[in-house]
């Protein structure tokens, strides 16, 4: 006990005399505290004014060096005992750092998500063809203009891979049809509506980036509804197709942050052919495919990294 006193006291002389050593009394005249040509009492408290002051700054040198030697020595023992950094593997996170990495595919968090995107769909000529077998063989080609596109669902982030399940609605209208008489354009267009659930698996590729670019495809069941339609000549019956349906996309995700992110992305969303009836006769129609292009959104429920 009485060799720490000794050395305690031996270093704070030793930093005594580093601090009255950059500090000599020449330093409190430039602070206008000179003692010797003042007469009187006057001389009396300048002398008084000279000593506190530098008592004053002797003792914040002191408290200034002790904190800086306290400080090197505090950190020579962290370095020589603290143990290595703990490095969670999945997040990039250091324990000691707390550093956050860069937002990308291998940082965002993992699990359940709900996603919605909006857009528009294109779709593609379909071929119709009569099924009465009374009738010569008769068909046409029936054309759509565009309409609007809503895809909503769920599904599980397993990292590069995702899987989802959604509902996504398709509308467009009838507008033409050609046969053998030509093109005829239909008075009342009749407005279109495809249904569909899907269940599809999309693959992320990491860039390292907060941009992730991704392909998938899907597989589920449409319902097709077309509102009744004239062209001049003749009226025709609503009619509704079920069918088998699939889907391919290709897009871009931003990601905003560890837990949500927006993308862009273009669809081909497609119905297998289907019979229906248009109030006269049955008719076979064709593959009903669309070309699509949404903006979304995706935002994770869980917490898995």
């Amino acid at each position: 006990m009485a060799g720490g006193n000794q050395a305690n006291r031996k270093q704070i002389k030793q930093i005594y005399s580093r601090c009255e050593r950059q500090l000599p009394v020449k330093t409190l005249v430039s602070f206008g505290l000179p003692a010797s040509n003042k007469p009187g009492s006057m001389q009396s408290v300048w002398q008084v004014l000279a000593m506190f002051g530098k008592a004053l700054l002797i003792g914040v040198c002191i408290a200034s060096c002790s904190v800086a030697s306290f400080a090197e020595t505090k950190t020579g023992e962290r370095q020589a005992s603290a143990p290595a950094p703990l490095v969670l593997a999945d997040a990039g996170v250091t324990a000691t750092t707390g550093t956050t990495p860069p937002v990308s595919l291998s940082t965002q968090l993992k699990g359940f998500y709900i996603t919605g995107a909006l857009g528009g769909n294109w779709p593609q000529t379909v071929n119709v063809k009569s099924l009465e077998s009374q009738y010569p063989p008769y068909g046409y080609q029936e054309f759509h203009n565009s309409g609007v596109s809503i895809e909503a669902g769920a599904g599980y982030d397993f990292g590069a891979l995702r899987l989802e399940a959604t509902y996504a609605y398709d509308a467009s209208s009838v507008t033409s049809y050609s046969d053998y008489q030509g093109l005829t354009d239909y008075t009342s267009p009749g407005r279109t509506a495809k249904n569909s659930a899907l269940a599809s698996l999309y693959w992320d590729i990491d860039l390292k980036s907060r941009f992730t670019p991704y392909i998938g495809a899907g597989i589920g069941y449409s319902t097709l509804n077309t509102q009744a339609t004239s062209d001049g000549f003749a009226d025709y019956d609503a009619y509704y197709g079920n069918a088998f349906a699939y889907q391919f996309k290709m897009g871009m995700s931003y990601l905003l942050n560890r837990r949500s992110d927006i993308f862009a992305e273009a669809v081909y969303r497609g119905m297998a052919p289907f019979s229906a009836y248009d109030g006269s006769s049955w008719y076979q129609y064709g593959n009903y495919n669309s070309m699509g292009f949404q903006l979304g959104a995706r935002v994770r429920l869980g917490g898995v990294r």
